[in-house]
């Protein structure tokens, strides 16, 4: 048989609102153990409003979460549905910029950085403003452009 520890009052008061703590949270003493043994990984926690990454699509798909079920459950934008905590993760602030920017494009009817010729574009780095050519299309988007306008929303051009 092992020895009792000896504790000092205040010692003994904090075990015992430890337990009790430990017992609200609905943990067994069998889980203490293996925490203090193994270590521990705090589940993330999500929230409405959050961007999540899908991780089981074969394409990353990056969503909004519309509504927290509980903690197991939430449900994502464009009516994807129900989706579980565990197979979605926290979205990076790149993923996040890269998938508002997707929806920019889709919301003026392009693909993913689509441009078309007479796309009024300015580069960012020389504040250069001009026209794109079917030679600039061709040749793609530039990390640089900045669309002012579109080619169908110009006046100045049939």
């Amino acid at each position: 048989m092992t020895e009792k520890v000896v504790l000092t009052k205040e010692q003994a008061e904090a075990i015992e609102k430890f337990q009790k703590t430990v017992h609200e949270l609905g943990m067994s003493l069998d889980e203490l153990k293996v925490i203090f043994k193994s270590g521990y990984e705090v589940k993330p926690e999500f929230k409405v409003g959050d961007w999540v990454v899908i991780l089981n699509s074969k394409v990353k798909k990056v969503r909004k979460i519309a509504d927290v079920e509980n903690v197991n459950q939430v449900y994502l934008e464009d009516a994807y549905g129900r989706c579980n905590v565990n197979d979605i993760r926290h979205a990076t602030p790149s993923e996040i910029a890269e998938e508002k920017e997707r929806r920019w494009w889709k919301k003026h009817g392009r693909e993913f950085r689509q441009l078309k010729q007479n796309d009024l574009i300015i580069d960012t780095r020389t504040g250069e403003a001009f026209s794109l050519s079917s030679i600039g299309v061709r040749n793609g988007f530039n990390k640089f452009y900045k669309v002012i306008c579109f080619a169908e929303k110009r006046l100045d051009v049939k």
